[in-house]
């Protein structure tokens, strides 16, 4: 399915199938996103990056991709199992501020378990799927809150000069 299609529509509210879905809005952070991902969903689902937006990322999915990717559509694919997630999310980490890419999907045969798009626009909401394990939905929510909170209190941190402790 090409990626255009995978984009939630605006005016509808629907993505295409008849799953339900749970907004956690505040994600902003992408590399803690990345490292929720490899600690809360089933290892045998796919990470579906979309529109990568640096080179180094870019070389780093051509060389993980799965047959499913397309690079000519910036449409990649990559196998959840080892250590993968993690060395992209330190990549990430690397090269903020810039977004990395447009979305970052997590899809388990046909449907969509986790979706959030329009990254590299800023946009911080992440949606869970409800079709997901309790379990897993518990972790999955529960870690997304941890990262809501990071982003809120780094977000109400003045900028420009460092804080001093006084004594």
């Amino acid at each position: 399915m090409g990626w255009l299609k995978k984009i939630r529509g605006v005016v509808g509210g629907s993505n295409g199938d008849d799953q339900e879905w749970i907004a956690i809005d505040g994600v902003g952070d992408t590399p803690a996103l990345l490292r929720m991902i490899e600690q809360t969903m089933p290892r045998d689902a796919m990470l579906n990056i979309v529109k990568p937006r640096s080179a180094e990322v870019e070389g780093f999915l051509q060389q993980h991709k799965t047959d499913s990717s397309n690079p000519a559509e910036g449409d990649y694919y990559v196998l959840m199992s080892g250590p993968v997630l993690a060395h992209l999310a330190q990549l990430v980490e690397q090269i903020v501020p810039e977004p990395a890419f447009g979305a970052v999907l997590v899809t388990h045969g046909s449907r969509n378990l986790l979706e959030a798009y329009r990254r590299d626009l800023n946009e911080d909401v992440v949606w869970l799927s409800a079709s997901l394990p309790a379990d897993t939905l518990a972790n999955a929510r529960q870690a997304l809150d941890v990262i809501v909170r990071q982003c809120a209190a780094a977000a109400s941190q003045p900028t420009g000069m460092p804080q001093v402790k006084s004594a």
